[in-house]
Parts: structure tokens; sequence; C-alpha cells
């Protein structure tokens, strides 16, 4: 399952959402490009953010989510 979080992240408070989700019995791991997954036996959660401008970081560390995530192209259509 992709988990879209929009850029600029306009949360008031600073969540520690990797922490949250592992413990509804998730597992953390790290794809080679530095993003991070939660996965267990039936799911795999990975983190989007659309990518912005020439399109240089492929991987964007969301701060007040305390995670980093792939960027991507053409994620802000609806």
């Amino acid at each position: 399952m992709d988990f879209l979080i929009s850029l600029p992240y306009k949360g008031k408070k600073k969540l520690d959402l990797i922490n949250a989700i592992e413990s509804l019995g998730f597992r953390m791991s790290f794809n080679h490009d530095g993003s991070i997954y939660l996965w267990n036996s039936d799911l795999k959660i990975e983190f989007i953010v659309p990518q912005k401008g020439s399109g240089i970081d492929k991987v964007i560390e969301v701060k007040q989510l305390s995670l980093k995530a792939i960027a991507l192209r053409f994620m802000d259509i609806c």
C-alpha cells in the first residue's frame, strides 16, 4: 500500500508515525535508497510524496512524521 503525504506537510505537531504503525504489529525496513517502509505478513506500506522541480532528490525527509518518503512525479494530479 502506498501512503501519499502532501508537501509541504502542514501538520501542527510532530508525530512519530513509524512507532505508531509498529505498535500495530508492523516492522520497519529500509529500501536501498534510504526510504522507509513497514511490513507484516499481509501488507507492505511505503510512503510517497509528490516530486517537485528537477527531481534530483529521490528521497524526501518529512521531519514532522519522522520518516523518509519516495518522491514520485504526477502524484498531485487529481
